[in-house]
């Protein structure tokens, strides 16, 4: 695939290539590849990143970033130069609604129940058993708080956490409504400060990430979360 993507490079048909939810494991492979046999590297992927962690395969054949355990690989990236383009950042509106889904009212014990594929059961199913655990309720709780005291709403926030984690990541966004737009582009120029990442990633009730794997000289912290002003990317577009 490597080789096939660089004779479109040297054809002059493009200048970079990218791939679509690739594993971590694989993409480094192909970067490996090119880079030791002096070819144009890959230079993006579209995993899956969102405040809320997918306890399991969102979907059949994807990738997901969204856990603790893959910090090192988006620092990876990072260091490589790799865009990453990140799909269902709002968790089909599990981090774009409070209301939907209330944990009281979700019973696990059907995530598993006999569904048809392909239909909008089994797409619900998926999408329940995926983010519908404590942990990201607890997020979603805390999101909510957040949103409150800097003036935002829920969604801005759930979208603010992976463009915090780096330059190097931006997020697809699509929607019906023109204020969703306005709603995003709103957030070009702000993220979350290093005491709200810390409380969204590893606050009270939340499983212990190893110390390794945190970001560095993180501050004390109580109840106050906050907003600060950067540059960041973010992708939106009216869905049919």
């Amino acid at each position: 695939f490597v080789d096939w993507a660089n004779e479109l490079v040297k054809s002059g048909k493009i200048k970079r290539w990218g791939v679509s939810n690739w594993s971590f494991d694989r993409f480094r492979e192909a970067h490996s590849h090119a880079i030791d046999n002096d070819l144009v590297p890959p230079s993006g992927n579209s995993p899956q990143f969102s405040l809320a962690v997918p306890e399991c395969e969102v979907w059949p054949t994807t990738h997901s970033i969204s856990g603790p355990e893959c910090y090192p690989e988006i620092k990876w990236y990072e260091d490589n130069g790799i865009e990453l383009l990140c799909w269902e950042v709002l968790a089909k509106g599990f981090m774009a609604n409070p209301n939907l889904w209330p944990e009281d009212e979700i019973d696990p014990c059907t995530f598993n129940d006999p569904v048809e594929i392909g239909t909008d059961n089994w797409r619900v199913q998926r999408i329940q058993r995926a983010y519908c655990n404590p942990e990201n309720y607890r997020r979603r709780r805390l999101a909510v708080e957040l949103a409150k005291n800097c003036g935002c709403n829920l969604s801005q926030v759930a979208v603010m956490y992976p463009l915090t984690v780096g330059k190097h990541v931006s997020v697809i966004f699509g929607t019906t409504k023109t204020d969703h737009l306005d709603d995003m582009v709103s957030l070009q120029h702000l993220y979350l400060d290093d005491d709200a990442m810390f409380q969204l990633r590893s606050g009270p009730g939340a499983p212990k990430v190893p110390e390794a794997d945190l970001p560095e000289n993180i501050p004390s912290f109580g109840s106050r979360v906050s907003v600060t002003k950067k540059t960041s990317s973010v992708y939106v577009g009216l869905t049919p």
